[in-house]
């Protein structure tokens, strides 16, 4: 059994919200059948308006962990817009931003334009100013690249739906992807066919999904209901409805024209879907508020079902039993389907989800470490993206044979590079697999994602960070971030670098980031055991003219937010020269046990004759 939610929207005798209703006064029927109400929970949120008219009832507000929150998905046409259009949705989004949000509210930021088709900037997320932060970075240029997500890249690469079964051996369909910038420009018909598909995805995210659309087109496209396009729009406001998908159309054309020719078409999309239709874009802090104010008030019930995956629809219908009380909310819902009978877009949903969700709704993941260290700041690869991952773990949970795909994203959400592969994890006789890649990257802010996921099952691992790549430095001496080792342990090192060179036209390998002897040492996360005293860690060095060979190292333990710092004994354990190269094999040692918290490990670099000095910093746990 698993616990079904429904969210309500309930009016009074007066039209207005409802908001004194227990589960008592709701009757519920699933395919007809009378359900048991075995959980409620009131959202009602105070604004002025409510407060004025005596609407807003005191501690009638949501519990702190709602079952459900209000969620929101904004997006922008850009195919549609003119450039006056955007800035103008720019606008209009902020402005609900700002002022109409409630914490705890998830938003998310598509986009759909002809370059690229559907563009996703940020996924749900509670963070709002990272949606502020993503729609004040788009570009304001009618049919650009917006940058962002393109959930088709991973349809187009079969990284969500692989056509080719997994081969015997450690790894096969072994290939580069990129963001999507070559694919053929997309035409309308292809919009209303992948916001179909986004609609049949969205399915599987619970309670209601308010889409609001910044959008000037369809104006004409309900004028032949038989042609082609118009069914396709028709069938996609139908799959938007049944996915609880609500959308509220913001017209970007407003003024003059919106007032001598109506848009019947998102007229239509939002009568249809049970959203509301907005004609005049300029009236920013008006329509938000009322976007506010219909997907405010309203009850969350829960009621027990059976786990079933067989993909039926199930129709639901709430009444209230209080005379003159009316009840609005989704009219039914899909069972889930296994995941292999998912289509590709719902599939490529899913990997987002896994990979960027702040709290994934279609299921928790389990973690593993991800490592990423810039080793050089010269051009070419210049940054080592390392993931630790145990074997024995992957099998129990994950199954035998999954598909493993690296993500470089930069700050817009658009790939910077990627690679997937197919593992058969029964072919492995090491305890910890260590895959690791190269990526030439310029300076700037990334997300690093590594997802292992069973095409069967769907079942997936994530290994994330998130990192800034500083730019080049002219100094003579440079330290880069170390890398954590430990004794020996049963590793095998896959390298995903593909086609990366180093800059003597070598391909790469890790000892050429890192050098140190693998066959005595094993890369480890940065974390230690709680009481832990001592740690190793490999450092690399860039040394250029006679002032930078002779130096002296230190470390310290810094404690964030706190001021203090704890002094390290350092002990060389090895060293190797490369040309203007030097590797350091280093023991960290702490004069006291360490308690549980992140740290910050700051390693210095100082010759005392000439007063050159050069640090770097990484981020340590201690756990317990």
């Amino acid at each position: 059994m698993t616990l079904k939610l429904t969210q309500v929207f309930v009016a009074g005798p007066d039209g207005n919200p409802a908001q004194d209703l227990e589960k008592a006064d709701f009757v519920l029927y699933d395919n007809g059948k009378l359900q048991k109400i075995t959980d409620l929970e009131k959202h009602f949120i105070q604004t002025p308006e409510s407060v004025a008219s005596g609407l807003y009832v005191s501690g009638a507000a949501a519990s702190p962990s709602p079952l459900l929150k209000r969620k929101y998905i904004l997006l922008f046409d850009n195919e549609s817009n003119d450039l006056a259009g955007v800035v103008k949705s720019r606008k209009a989004a902020l402005e609900f931003l700002d002022n109409d949000l409630q914490p705890g509210d998830e938003v998310a930021f598509f986009s759909c334009s002809p370059a690229s088709g559907l563009k996703v900037h940020e996924y749900f997320t509670s963070n709002h100013q990272e949606i502020r932060e993503a729609i004040r970075k788009i570009k304001a240029e009618p049919g650009a690249e917006l940058g962002g997500l393109a959930v088709e890249s991973f349809i187009e690469h079969e990284l969500a739906n692989p056509e080719h079964p997994t081969l015997d051996g450690l790894f096969s369909l072994f290939k580069d992807f990129d963001s999507g910038a070559n694919r053929r420009p997309y035409s309308r018909r292809d919009l209303f066919v992948r916001l179909t598909e986004l609609a049949k995805a969205l399915r599987r995210v619970d309670g209601q999904k308010n889409i609001i659309f910044f959008s000037r087109a369809f104006r004409h496209i309900m004028d032949s209901p038989s042609s082609p396009d118009a069914v396709r729009f028709r069938k996609m406001a139908e799959e938007l409805a049944s996915a609880n998908c609500p959308v509220f159309v913001v017209n970007t054309a407003g003024g003059v024209e919106s007032a001598l020719s109506p848009n019947a078409g998102l007229s239509y999309l939002s009568d249809v879907t049970g959203g509301r239709y907005y004609d005049a874009v300029d009236h920013y802090a008006e329509n938000a508020h009322n976007i506010r104010n219909v997907t405010s008030n309203y009850y969350v019930l829960g009621y027990p079902v059976d786990s079933s995956w067989d993909g039926k629809f199930h129709e639901i219908r709430v009444e209230v039993s209080r005379k003159g009380y009316r009840a609005f909310g989704q009219k039914g819902y899909y069972n889930p389907l296994p995941f292999n009978k998912l289509s590709a877009m719902e599939k490529s949903l899913h990997l987002i989800d896994v990979a960027l969700g702040e709290d994934p709704y279609f299921e928790q993941p389990i973690g593993f470490p991800l490592a990423v260290l810039p080793y050089s700041d010269g051009p070419g690869s210049n940054t080592l993206l390392l993931s630790l991952i145990p074997v024995r773990v992957m099998i129990e949970n994950l199954g035998k044979k999954t598909e493993i795909i690296s993500l470089v994203l930069a700050e817009d959400k658009s790939i910077v590079t990627g690679r997937r592969a197919e593992v058969d994890w029964t072919t492995l006789a090491a305890e910890t697999l260590c895959q690791y890649s190269a990526a030439a990257l310029v300076p700037g802010h990334y997300e690093a994602r590594v997802v292992i996921r069973n095409l069967e099952t769907g079942r997936a691992a994530v290994g994330a960070c998130s990192f800034e790549l500083p730019g080049a430095s002219d100094a003579s001496l440079k330290l880069f971030p170390p890398l954590f080792i430990g004794s020996f342990c049963s590793t095998q090192y896959v390298n995903f670098s593909g086609d990366a060179k180093d800059k003597n036209g070598q391909s790469f390998s890790l000892t050429q980031a890192f050098l140190f002897p693998t066959r005595k040492y094993s890369p480890l996360p940065a974390e230690l055991e709680e009481g832990g005293e001592i740690f190793r860690a490999v450092l690399r060095c860039e040394r250029k003219g006679h002032e930078a060979q002779d130096f002296k190292v230190s470390a310290g333990l810094e404690i964030p937010g706190v001021g203090q710092s704890i002094p390290l004994e350092i002990v060389l354990l090895d060293r190797f020269e490369q040309e203007h190269l030097l590797f350091l094999v280093l023991e960290f040692r702490s004069p006291a046990p360490l308690a549980t918290g992140p740290y910050t490990l700051r390693v210095v670099a100082e010759n005392p004759q000439t007063g050159l000095r050069t640090e770097t910093i990484c981020d340590l746990t201690v756990k317990q």
